[in-house]
């Protein structure tokens, strides 16, 4: 099949979950003989590496789109969102978080693209490029037996929803949460009910789905990552680490609750403690907690897993989000040990105690850590538990076939 798939960014560097999802979905499709066209979006916000996508895809095109949050813009289309009718063809609204990725000058090179290849199906990685396939099969395009599939990372709305619902947030930005998810779950719906298809990454996502849009088919690809490569000889005791996107603000808000909370409490037990954070475009907010010593940001590193295998338990405090956390994968696979909210978890197939530790409040994953750097074999044990648990059931083979049954279906 001559696959267009369409990103919202390069994924490379693959340093964050999107970008090795993005990445090896694209691997996945080639090693099984598929042609792959790559339109990709260059957002102002991100940092990327084109060489590795153009030798790893038959063709790729590009457009810088810009993303900076402009207050007033974001102000008012709380009150009146922007409608797409132009780009779409379709009276649909949006919210100002998708809006941003919207732009007509990336639609046309990507009509002319699309054009310059016999497209057997469209693949729009995540909701933020699901106007851009949609937008080719209404313009004629590319015809309308050709399906349009959302790659769903999350269920974007209900990331707005459970912030909203935050009782340590300020009122003022619990309503424009709230706000938020009501205008991007409209323009979701829409979205799932105008797709030809839908593949999530998890189960629980594609139940949401599901009661969105009945008649859309919808079916679960979780992520396969690579597997086999060993595991550490042994757990750095003094050292945690965490690995993500550190402009999004699930992410940020998870750090600032770990460095605040959870910190400490730890470091009753282990004095000399050294929590590393990496990943792209820190935040002001989380370069606030770089002290140097105790707390180090060291925001976007070169080698992802080179730093995981440098220091010691992986972290996830996440406490909001859908989706899956593919950096947890990423973890287990390099044979490390993984302390993570529910949350942080929701939808792997893992089993808390023996692939990874769950914990939720700052005493239990203060004690769930501690335990760890305690116990180095313990957590050499657990990380071996974890590697052979993803390598049985987050492999890259399936991954083609499960999207190309979508496509065929």
């Amino acid at each position: 099949m001559n696959i267009l798939v369409i990103l919202p960014r390069c994924p490379y560097p693959a340093r964050d979950g999107g970008s090795i999802l993005m990445g090896d979905t694209i691997r996945a499709l080639m090693a099984a003989g598929h042609s792959i066209h790559a339109f990709c979006l260059l957002p102002n916000t991100f940092s990327e590496n084109l060489e590795p996508l153009a030798k790893l895809v038959n063709s790729y095109d590009t457009f810088p789109v810009d993303l900076t949050i402009h207050k007033y813009r974001a102000v008012v289309s709380l009150v009146c969102p922007s409608n797409l009718s132009s780009f779409l063809q379709d009276n649909v609204t949006s919210s100002y978080w998708v809006e941003r990725y919207v732009s007509d000058g990336a639609l046309e090179k990507l009509k002319s693209f699309a054009r310059e290849h016999s497209i057997d199906a469209v693949l729009c990685e995540s909701l933020f490029t699901v106007c851009y396939g949609i937008a080719l099969k209404n313009s004629g395009v590319v015809g309308n037996n050709i399906p349009v599939i959302l790659r769903a990372h999350n269920v974007e709305s209900m990331i707005q929803q459970t912030m909203s619902d935050d009782a340590n947030r300020p009122a003022w930005e619990r309503i424009i949460r709230k706000r938020l998810f009501n205008q991007t779950h409209k323009y979701e719906q829409w979205a799932a009910r105008t797709v030809d298809g839908i593949a999530t990454v998890s189960t629980a996502d594609a139940d949401m789905f599901r009661r969105m849009a009945s008649t859309t088919i919808t079916t679960v690809v979780e992520p396969g990552v690579r597997t086999g490569e060993g595991q550490p000889a042994s757990i750095n005791k003094d050292q945690v680490c965490i690995l993500a996107s550190l402009d999004w603000v699930p992410n940020v808000s998870g750090i600032e609750w770990f460095v605040s909370e959870v910190l400490p409490r730890i470091q009753k037990e282990i004095p000399d403690v050294v929590v590393h954070i990496a990943g792209r475009n820190p935040s002001s907010r989380v370069q606030k907690l770089n002290n140097g010593f105790s707390v180090v940001v060291h925001g976007e590193v070169e080698d992802a897993r080179q730093f995981r295998l440098d220091h010691g338990v992986f972290l996830v405090p996440l406490h909001s989000g859908s989706g899956v956390r593919i950096k947890i994968l990423e973890a287990l696979a390099d044979g490390l040990p993984v302390v993570s909210t529910t949350i942080g978890a929701k939808g792997l197939r893992l089993d808390n105690g023996f692939d990874l530790l769950l914990a939720d409040s700052s005493e239990d994953m203060a004690a769930a850590v501690v335990q760890l750097a305690r116990n180095p074999e313990r957590s050499l044990v657990m990380g071996k538990n974890g590697q052979t648990t993803v390598a049985k059931e987050y492999g890259h083979d399936a991954v083609a076939d499960k999207l190309v049954g979508l496509m065929r279906r």
